[in-house]
C-alpha cells in the first residue's frame, strides 16, 4: 500500500472508531444547586455558630478536620462543637471582620446518594489593623437522607497564608 493511502486508511479507521464514541459522549448533568450552596450555607453557619443550620446540613454522627486545635471533631453534633471551637479560636486569634470568597464552580462527584466535592476558599479576616488572608479548600464528602444532602465528613486544607 502507498503511504498517502495507508495514511488516509488509518485516518478513516481512527474517524470510524470515534465517531461512536463522540455520538454517545454527553456533557455531566449540571450540579445539584443544594450542592453548590452548601460552601457560602457553611461558611455563614460556621461563623454564626447557627446550631439549626450546622444540625441541618451535617450527618448526626459527622467528622471535621481543620487548621486549629483540637483539629478533629467527630461523632454526636461534630459540627456544631467544631463551630463552636472556630469561634474561640478566632477569639483568641483577635481576628474579626471575616469576608469568605468561594470560588465558583466546585469539584462535584456523585455517585448515587453519595457525593465529594472540593470548594477553593479564601477566608480574609483582620488582625492586628491587617487584612490577613486564609487561602485553601474545603473538602465534603455527603449523604443523601431523606431528600436532603448531609455532610458525612468535612476536611479544611489550607494552601497558604
Amino acid at each position: 500500500m502507498a503511504p498517502h493511502r495507508f495514511a488516509l486508511a488509518a485516518a478513516g479507521l481512527v474517524a470510524a472508531l470515534c465517531l461512536p464514541l463522540a455520538a454517545g459522549a454527553q456533557s455531566p448533568p449540571p450540579a445539584d444547586p443544594a450542592l453548590l450552596a452548601l460552601p457560602e450555607k457553611l461558611s455563614t453557619a460556621m461563623f454564626a455558630v447557627d446550631t439549626a443550620t450546622l444540625r441541618a446540613n451535617c450527618a448526626a454522627k459527622a467528622t471535621v478536620v481543620d487548621e486549629f486545635p483540637p483539629y478533629s471533631w467527630k461523632g454526636d453534633d461534630a459540627c456544631v462543637r467544631w463551630a463552636t471551637a472556630f469561634k474561640a479560636f478566632i477569639a483568641q486569634a483577635k481576628l474579626s471582620g471575616f469576608q469568605t470568597t468561594i470560588a465558583p464552580k466546585p469539584f462535584i462527584d456523585v455517585s448515587g446518594d453519595h457525593a465529594y466535592m472540593v470548594a477553593q476558599v479564601t477566608f480574609t479576616a483582620m488582625m492586628a489593623g491587617k487584612r490577613v488572608p486564609d487561602v485553601g479548600t474545603w473538602t465534603f464528602v455527603l449523604a443523601k437522607s431523606g431528600g436532603a444532602w448531609k455532610i458525612t465528613s468535612l476536611a479544611w486544607g489550607t494552601l497558604h497564608h
